[in-house]
């Protein structure tokens, strides 16, 4: 049994027992999942606007309309429930982690089990950052590439000639929504790019679910205004100052603004959702490569002087690669072949610092810059100092052994001696 290994591990489990095991993690894992889901299924609405962000401030930048199309009844129902599965699994993957860790760690040694600590939190950092990266930097980029292309030239006219343009109706740009609108009142909301109208609400059609929240409020509402009125005591009637008339509420309507010719990038809600979640995937993926330049070196597959050798021909399959992946532009693609040549390096750096024998050992962050430890001399002078201790162990035990033994040779030859004996006689 190794010695890093306690008494209590030792014992074996059949067939069944694992079997047993892994349904009881899988349905803890689940149930954790599940309810993630529900809760962030009403918070789907949110997740579904900050994705789609990035597209909204592309086209706002080739002056077309932010919005995107639902062609299918059920789009935009099935997107946020795909967005609220995938972000339980993304927020409840510690949780998942921790069962599958809870299921192999039994049949791990101390020193694998080091390896493991090391690299789910290193995969955990490297996720974040790419996905930050993604988000902030290559999605706006790609999307401004891609909205661009075929996009039509916006018409700029000379302020100066509007007086030989024949008359019409002047509609004031504002940068928000008055506070008091009147029926009729038309304006243009920048930069959203609207076209905005005021009309009173009761004149249009309202939704099922407004009607319904509408008349449960007004029937609450008239539920506890009967309680109050029957409570409370008749006030004397008393000259009051006419009160102002209520305001009728307004609604308004946006019609959106772009310019026409050209090709109008009308994305479709489902299929830009699975771009970017492919994309995203690729990139989480991609940020990867650390760790499994670590791996690779840890099973001795590959190792550094190898890795400095290769660095032409990785940094060629790299630029295939994010020319394959990225639209084909040079900025786009050069956004993605500068992290991923970054990470080929820090590869290479985690293999130098972070050996296997180190990990094993547990002296991960245990940094000493000395010049016996740089140069390997302190490998070399612990062999000695083991030999000595080993020579000398085998010293110590050897004068038992040899008394031992010959103890054992005189007892043999003395009873040898007097079965001799007994035969003659």
């Amino acid at each position: 049994m190794p010695l890093d290994q306690k008494q209590s591990d030792t014992h074996s489990m059949s067939f069944g027992d694992h079997l047993e095991e892994l349904r009881s993690r899988v349905f803890k894992a689940v149930a954790v999942l599940i309810p993630l889901a529900i809760l962030l299924f009403f918070l789907a609405p949110y997740l579904r606007e900050a994705l789609c962000q990035p597209l909204f401030d592309a086209l706002r930048a080739n002056g077309q309309p932010a919005q995107v199309q639902s062609i299918a009844p059920a789009e935009t129902l099935m997107v946020e429930f795909k967005l609220s599965i995938i972000g339980a699994i993304v927020v409840g993957a510690p949780w998942i982690l921790f069962q599958i860790w809870k299921f192999i760690s039994p049949g791990l040694y101390s020193h694998e089990k080091r390896f493991v600590h090391f690299l789910v939190p290193a995969s955990c950092v490297l996720t974040a950052i790419g996905v930050s990266l993604f988000y902030f930097i290559m999605l706006p980029f790609t999307l401004m590439f891609l909205v661009g292309w075929g996009a039509p030239v916006p018409l700029v006219v000379d302020g100066s000639i509007a007086g030989e343009i024949a008359g019409g109706p002047n509609l004031p740009i504002l940068a928000a929504n008055p506070q008091f609108p009147q029926a009729g009142q038309m304006w243009v909301r920048m930069p959203e790019q609207v076209l905005c109208i005021a009309v009173p609400n009761e004149l249009v059609a309202q939704p099922l679910t407004s009607k319904i929240v509408k008349g449960t409020e007004s029937a609450v509402q008239s539920a506890l205004d009967a309680v109050v009125s029957s409570a409370s005591t008749p006030a004397p009637a008393s000259e009051t100052a006419p009160a102002t008339p209520p305001r009728a509420p307004m609604r308004v309507l946006e019609i959106a603004l772009g310019q026409a010719g050209g090709v109008q990038p009308n994305f479709r809600l489902e299929d830009y959702t699975d771009f970017a979640l492919l994309l995203l995937a690729g990139v989480v993926v991609a940020f990867q490569m650390p760790l499994a330049i670590l791996l690779l070196g840890w099973i001795g597959l590959v190792d550094v002087a190898l890795l400095r050798k290769k660095r032409k021909i990785a940094l060629f399959v790299m630029a295939i690669i994010a020319a394959v992946v990225t639209p084909p532009d040079a900025t786009s693609m050069f956004i993605m072949l500068v992290p991923l040549y970054a990470l080929y390096e820090l590869g290479i750096l985690l293999l130098i610092y972070l050996p296997a024998s180190r990990v094993r050992e547990g002296s991960l962050f245990r940094f000493n810059f000395s010049k016996k430890r740089a140069s390997g001399t302190d490998n070399a002078s612990r062999q000695p100092a083991q030999t000595e201790r080993s020579s000398q162990q085998d010293q110590s035990v050897r004068p038992a052994s040899s008394e031992q033994s010959t103890e054992g040779d005189r007892d043999a030859r003395r009873t040898d001696e007097g079965e001799d004996r007994g035969v003659k006689r």
